[in-house]
């Protein structure tokens, strides 16, 4: 099946082949690129509007040879990529259109929309979605819920941190933002395994590297000669401020650090359980620009 050809049925006229020859184009998707593996389902192709992805399509094909949870696996990666588009499995004949949410159990009770090749919305599907008339149960309706997922995951822990605690503002930002910065690394694999004893001596995963005062200075440290200083300022030195911290909250100020860098859930306010937490978002797909709110 010829996806370039076939999809022009349903009004997708600019199309992005990912398998094609490498172009400028692909560099908005070098994420999807990578993926690798027989047990993924991978994005076929992408269908824009100006240069802004709308409709991630999949061969039925491919589909066929996976099961309903590769694709809720693929639903929720998209979502991290956080644009306000739809998911399409295309066959010759038809365009089933799924949803993306970071939220697994919305995508489980949510239906596929099916546009027949033969209908009369055919031709006027992709317009329909360009300007928003088209809509499907569990997809979100915020322009960048990636974005605002984020900013409130982030919010819940400043604020419990500062007010159960009473933390420095300003030292709340920085931890927090320090660690989500060292996320975005880890899962964009900018830091291997290989490669986090250099960072922090005593660390055998991410969430090492802020589990304590110890290895919290070591890896603020290697971040400022890394990235020329470039992070939140503390309101002190390294040590001084992190054992301040650690003896304001009991240590409980890595729980919420570490939550960040090993996808935790939260579960009470010291428990690390929301519908989208920190284990739902994947900093490989999301673009940097929605992966620094305060950062």
């Amino acid at each position: 099946m010829n996806i370039v050809n076939t999809v022009k049925a349903f009004g997708c006229h600019d199309v992005v082949l990912l398998d094609d020859a490498p172009n400028p184009k692909h560099l908005d998707y070098l994420d999807l690129l990578k993926v690798s593996g027989r047990e993924s389902l991978k994005v076929d192709a992408v269908a824009e509007f100006q240069s802004r992805p709308l409709l991630y399509i999949v061969s039925a094909d491919q589909k066929r040879k996976f099961d309903n949870n590769n694709m809720l696996d693929l639903q929720c990666l998209l979502a991290n990529r956080g644009e306000r588009a739809y998911l399409g499995v295309l066959s010759p004949g038809e365009l089933n259109v799924y949803p993306v949410n970071l939220d697994r159990s919305v995508l489980t009770t949510s239906r596929k929309a099916t546009i027949k090749k033969e209908s009369t919305e055919a031709p006027f599907f992709f317009q329909s979605v360009v300007n928003g008339v088209f809509t499907m149960e569990g997809q979100p309706e915020e322009p960048d819920y990636v974005f605002g997922t984020i900013r409130d995951l982030m919010t819940r822990s400043s604020k419990h941190l500062i007010e159960t605690y009473g933390l420095n503002p300003l030292d709340v930002l920085s931890f927090l933002g320090r660690s989500l910065f060292f996320r975005f690394l880890w899962d964009r694999k900018i830091v291997r395994s290989s490669e986090l004893h250099s960072v922090c001596p005593q660390a055998g995963s991410p969430g090492d590297c802020f589990r304590n005062v110890m290895n919290s200075v070591a890896t603020c440290r290697w971040l400022d000669e890394t990235f020329n200083g470039d992070m939140l300022p503390l309101s002190g030195d390294y040590t001084s401020v992190f054992s301040q911290a650690n003896k304001q909250t009991e240590g409980k100020l890595f729980l919420h650090l570490q939550a960040i860098l090993e996808g935790w859930k939260h579960a009470g306010k010291e428990a690390f359980q929301l519908q989208i937490d920190w284990g739902d978002l994947d900093f490989a797909h999301i673009p940097y620009r929605r992966a620094q709110p305060g950062v």
